[in-house]
């Protein structure tokens, strides 16, 4: 493990600057961005906090999941007072405080430059520019399971050779011997062990570390086991280590309650996805998609490149980083872009491995040119070296400039989600549907809690399949309701048209994402809305507002409906 101390002040610029940006990108416009689909949940519990003590919904609902971020939130709301931009500052600073990580593990695993690299792509990448910016928990999850990446690492693979005074010192005891001599770091076993259960608390998903873990501890039993006698394979940390875990893995889930909590977790596919399907490739395909295509090339360069000099920070970096892809592909139903959050800043620690080594090759290889090259005066060759490494990096640069583009847009877009959340100006189409709107007209909304936190005051309806999971049937009736915002179900064509035919005046705000999508808005829906709905207005080209009367009604058939 390189254990470079940060000496430089050209470093420290360098890192002063990458953080910066960083900074820039994740607060520029930040109050503008209307909220996402699951923010206001967040908001509206932090809120709730503050006032009662307990992270209550408008439903009632207590919203209890990752209730240490949104007790963050309310902290925000606490010093800065109840806004977007305040909900948003917890991730924010996760967010930054990742960039550090990963510039920390970078420097320790591989050198300075490689730290200074892996950060610097962390710092703008639209993926992590846009959860950075959302009042959700991923960027605090990214955070801890990074922390715990690199806490095991350290507690577990120490580079510092025990005494033999200490291994085998008169008097200790077996396993404080042969702990001794494993050179295992408790307190950093300890930090990975919080950081893992803040992480498992946030997302449920992080279960997939251990999981890791032990792929790691039975690759390096194999990689180790030539040359060892039984009593030392017997020995071995990897050995010990890896059964541990099994052992500990087998008791759990023989418990029944971790059981079902197991298949629940890991089983269970939201509606959202459920139009969309899974597949092995689906990760693959967003990962070489062209925002972050030239990132996975450098990946798979660095990725040979440290298998090829058998470089052990670099395999557990690459297990670390499979192993929940291919669980994220092959087991788990959830398929969500978001779902790549935990190991993607280990996929930019190795492109900014490969970038790193590349880079220094092709300085090398300049310089060395120019040397051999007969020049008239020092400044003359000084130029020619400068000129060319200028050319050099504007090459180098151009695979990146859609990447760059991408985040640099993301203060002024509402719609650019990158895989993240998808923020829609709902505060613009409630200002417009409060001017037009009149008494007794009803409201359907995609996301009512989204539309209620915006000014739309009361809204009766909520119209988005995505969310039928989290529906609560009402006893002796098949009537839904939001688990979140108490509004009541709209979930087939039929249901729609009844809410026609009882109230004959009404508006409908849908988010463009929802209404593309056939999982969350049916065809059949949609295509009744376009045919019969009145286009009343457009918000920021992401809020679709569509208004209905009695002539629509009418139009539609449904006066019979309203008599009877």
């Amino acid at each position: 493990m390189n254990e470079e101390k940060l000496k430089s002040p050209a470093v420290c610029v360098a890192l002063g600057f990458i953080l910066l940006l960083g900074l820039y990108l994740r607060v520029a416009g930040l109050s503008t961005l209307g909220p996402g689909f699951d923010e206001p949940i967040h908001i509206y519990a932090a809120m709730s906090i503050l006032q009662t003590g307990e992270p209550t919904l408008p439903s009632g609902f207590e919203y209890t999941r990752s209730l240490l971020f949104t007790s963050l939130v309310a902290v925000s709301f606490k010093i800065m007072g109840a806004s977007l931009f305040a909900a948003r500052m917890p991730s924010v600073l996760f967010s930054m405080f990742s960039i550090l990580l990963l510039f920390k593990i970078g420097s320790d695993f591989f050198g300075r430059k490689v730290g200074l690299a892996a950060a610097f792509l962390m710092a703008f990448v639209p993926f992590e520019v846009s959860w950075a910016r959302a009042c959700r928990m991923y960027s605090m999850y990214q955070f801890f399971y990074l922390g715990a990446f690199y806490a095991f690492y350290r507690a577990f693979e120490s580079r510092e050779t025990p005494s033999p005074d200490a291994a085998h010192g008169g008097g200790r005891p077996f396993l404080a011997r042969l702990v001794c001599t494993w050179g295992l770091k408790w307190n950093w076993l300890i930090v990975c062990m919080a950081s893992f259960g803040i992480a498992f608390h946030l997302q449920h998903l992080a279960g997939v570390f251990p999981l890791s873990v032990l792929i790691y501890l039975l690759a390096m039993l194999v990689v180790t086991l030539p040359g060892k006698s039984k009593e030392q394979f017997l020995r071995s940390k990897y050995f010990v280590f890896s059964s541990a875990i099994v052992f500990a893995m087998t008791i759990a889930l023989l418990i029944p309650q971790v059981q079902s909590q197991f298949i629940e977790h890991y089983s269970y596919t939201p509606e959202w996805n459920k139009s969309v399907g899974t597949s092995a490739t689906r990760y693959f395909n967003y990962l070489i998609s062209p925002m972050l295509f030239p990132f996975m090339v450098f990946f798979a360069l660095g990725s040979i490149e440290l298998l090829s000099r058998w470089n052990k920070e670099g395999f557990y970096t690459l297990v670390i980083t499979a192993t929940p892809l291919a669980v994220h592909s092959f087991a788990v139903n959830v398929q969500g872009w978001r779902y790549v959050y935990d190991i993607f800043p280990l996929v930019l620690l190795i492109a900014g491995y490969a970038i790193s080594s590349f880079g220094e090759k092709t300085v090398s290889l300049v310089v060395d040119s120019f040397r051999t090259i007969e020049w008239r005066s020092q400044t003359m060759r000084k130029s020619c070296i400068v000129l060319s490494m200028s050319l050099l990096f504007v090459v180098f640069s151009v695979p990146f400039l859609y990447t760059a583009h991408g985040a640099l847009k993301l203060s002024r877009n509402q719609d650019g989600n990158y895989g993240a959340e998808y923020h829609a100006d709902w505060e613009k189409a409630c200002r417009f549907l409060n001017g037009a709107r009149q008494s007794g007209e009803i409201v359907v909304a995609s996301i009512p809690i989204a539309a209620m936190y915006c000014g739309c005051d009361e809204v009766q309806y909520k119209l988005d399949n995505g969310g039928m999971d989290l529906f609560r049937h009402v006893e002796g009736s098949d009537l839904s309701l939001d688990v979140y915002s108490n509004a009541m179900a709209i979930t087939s064509l039929d249901e729609l048209k009844r809410v026609l035919s009882e109230h004959r005046y009404g508006w409908l705000l849908v988010d463009v994402q929802r209404f593309d999508n056939p999982s969350t808005i049916p065809p059949p829906i949609r295509g009744f809305v376009e045919k019969y709905f009145t286009y009343r207005y457009k918000a920021n080209g992401t809020i679709l507002v569509f208004s209905w009367n009695p002539d629509v009604v009418s139009q539609a058939g449904l006066l019979a409906v309203s008599a009877q």
